[in-house]
């Protein structure tokens, strides 16, 4: 099936490891040409990019604070050298720092979940549109969480920041959509990436099994495959929704 990516140029923020690597790689097998976005990870943002040029595809890396206006600027500068513009923005970083009471959190954690997860939604969106809007074509997905729609305990910020995120996709397919660009989040429940596997212990993993009627944690390219289609040509109504990726699981 062509899902229409041949030479579009994706940004996957956040693509240095986990479900980013996963993403980036699905993108490229698409043969779109892939920029790989990594804050402080180098080298692991490196060998996605070999990853997808020794499977024949395109890709570079590029760096950027999120919460840093000239940082991202500058990492868009690098990009229009490079290839002109960004058609399609998956949107996965995030900034994970603790979790535990409200009481007990630190206000720098807190901002630091917000200043991610929103304010660098907004230096990313508001500098990308308009090459999309120019264009009258684009894709953007946000990777929200199925916290931001029901909340946890000891996950405020999380909860908040992703909240947010879902009420910012929503504002923006409308606001977009009559320009051509359509804007979609997915909220997953956990995902069982590398760094989960060494957070989550054994009974953990078990009681969270037994939320999901599939009977297993999501894995990495359950995610890829939906942000594939949402970011894709093949895309052509599905605008201002959050699809939720959790086996079922109600919680």
């Amino acid at each position: 099936m062509d899902l229409e990516l041949a030479g579009k140029v994706v940004l996957i923020t956040g693509a240095s490891g986990g479900l980013g690597r996963e993403m980036a790689v699905d993108f490229a097998r698409e043969d779109a040409r892939v920029v790989v976005h990594y804050r402080s990870g180098v080298e692991a943002a490196e060998v996605v990019a070999d990853t997808i040029e020794n499977m024949g595809g395109e890709a570079i890396t590029a760096q950027a604070d999120l919460i840093d206006r000239s940082s991202v600027q500058h990492m868009l500068n690098q990009i229009k050298g490079e290839y002109g513009g960004v058609d399609v923005l998956i949107h996965g970083a995030v900034a994970f720092e603790g979790m535990g009471p409200i009481e007990q959190m630190a206000p720098d954690t807190w901002h630091k979940m917000i200043e991610v997860t929103l304010t660098g939604t907004y230096h990313l969106v508001n500098m990308i549109v308009p090459f999309m809007k120019q264009q009258r074509w684009g894709r953007i997905v946000n990777i929200a969480s199925r916290t931001g729609l029901v909340g946890s305990a000891n996950l405020a910020h999380y909860s908040a920041a992703k909240a947010g995120l879902i009420g910012m996709t929503k504002a923006l397919a409308k606001e977009l959509g009559p320009s051509g660009i359509l804007v979609n989040a997915i909220a997953p429940t956990t995902i069982l990436t590398p760094k989960e596997r060494e957070r989550l212990t054994p009974d953990r993993q078990e009681k969270l099994i037994a939320q999901i009627p599939l009977g297993r944690i999501a894995a990495p390219d359950d995610i890829s495959r939906v942000a594939l289609f949402l970011g894709s040509g093949m895309n052509t109504f599905v605008n201002g929704e959050v699809i939720t990726v959790g086996g079922g699981a109600q919680t």
